[in-house]
């Protein structure tokens, strides 16, 4: 059996071995299955920084989590090739007049919707939490859900316990930058582009440094009404503002350039899955407080979407899609992870829980004391 499938079949049993890779950085796990740097550096990493816009922090990215982009039957984003790892191309589709959500939902509950009043200051005291505006306009509510970013928490937030700064603390962040541009000269001298193919993503690797990537995108094929209408939009993104010295940024002309965005972006390195995940559950209902966001698991739009659904479910609002069963197979995995509970009725025995609580122990138990032995 050759490396790759023994490499398969150790992620594939996720019920046995997957708490205990997902303590290791995927470099690190090609790295003793002896992959070649090619393989890694021009194969593996450039996909991982597409898929979570990584970047410069992919090679640390979990394994476990690079395991279920391309193997698990209910989350991977792509069908696995073993002859070229990915061999489909996504079919795009736009939603039409989206802005329009946050006009249809305030209509559509009982209660009232805030817009455009960013917070300030958080105050929980008792059993109300006050929330100050930007211009000193309060609202006192029962519940607090956190749909922004640990920085913007910890910043705002009085009266944190000590276990809600530690570990909301251990979310870290990068600086990046997003340049939407029209200039194909510098897309053609730094990519393998060919607009004949219609390709929607490319990757550019330091060749001095393989580990160090740059990711563009065409913009036009990804929207179906700009298909044949040139000139073409880009979108390129420099991870790492501390790498920023190797960016070829200004090489992008700037009357071509459309947009400049800096943005922060949350690590997926290891320590996120061992210091941040496994223990939030412990801060989840704190003085009724919960947080949601794609940061509580994994970057992505789905987990972003489970989590609000996950923290509403706390404060006793109806999972609505207990209909689907992979939905609902999705929901509650994420909320015995993120949540340490089922939050439907009907789908775990307290044997069950206590078995996951176990398993659970033992893997992090074993993670830790491996990590560490490959370390020193």
């Amino acid at each position: 059996m050759g490396k790759e499938r023994i490499l398969e079949q150790l992620f594939t049993n996720r019920a046995i071995f997957e708490i205990f890779f997902v303590f290791f950085p995927i470099f690190k796990v090609l790295k003793i299955f002896r992959f070649s740097d090619d393989f890694i550096n021009l194969m593996v990493l450039p996909l991982v920084a597409l898929f979570f816009g990584t970047g410069n922090r992919t090679p640390f990215v979990s394994s476990a989590v690079v395991a279920r982009v391309f193997l698990d039957p209910d989350l991977r984003l792509f069908d696995y090739d073993p002859d070229c790892m990915i061999s489909e191309q996504p079919q795009m589709f736009v939603f039409p007049k989206l802005g329009e959500i946050y006009q249809v939902i305030p209509k559509a509950i009982q209660g009232k919707v805030f817009l455009n009043r960013p917070a300030q200051k958080v105050e929980r005291k008792g059993k109300k939490i006050k929330v100050t505006d930007d211009q000193g306009k309060s609202e006192v509510f029962d519940y607090l859900i956190f749909a922004c970013d640990p920085e913007t928490i910890l910043k705002i937030t009085k009266g944190l316990t000590w276990l809600e700064r530690k570990l909301l603390g251990n979310v870290k962040y990068f600086d990046d930058v997003t340049v939407a541009h029209t200039d194909e000269d510098y897309m053609k001298k730094y990519y393998d582009i060919d607009m004949k193919n219609r390709d929607l993503h490319f990757v550019k690797t330091d060749e001095k440094d393989p580990k160090k990537i740059d990711i563009s995108f065409n913009l036009t094929f990804y929207q179906p009404q700009l298909k044949d209408k040139k000139p073409y939009v880009f979108q390129t993104i420099f991870l790492n503002k501390e790498d920023q010295d190797k960016w070829t940024k200004n090489e992008i002309k700037k009357g071509k350039i459309q947009l400049e965005k800096w943005w922060r972006q949350m690590s997926h390195a290891w320590t996120h899955f061992a210091k941040w995940i496994p223990c939030q559950r412990f801060i989840q209902g704190t003085k009724s407080t919960f947080y949601a966001r794609s940061y509580t698991w994994v970057n992505t739009h789905e987990i972003a979407t489970i989590s609000g659904l996950a923290a509403a479910a706390r404060i006793e609002a109806p999972y609505p899609f207990g209909y689907d069963k992979l939905a609902k197979k999705q929901f509650n995995g994420y909320s015995f992870v993120v949540h340490g509970k089922i939050l439907t009725k009907g789908t775990a025995s307290m044997l069950l829980t206590l078995c996951n609580v176990l398993f659970v122990i033992v893997g992090l138990y074993i993670g830790f004391k491996v990590l560490h032995a490959l370390l020193k």
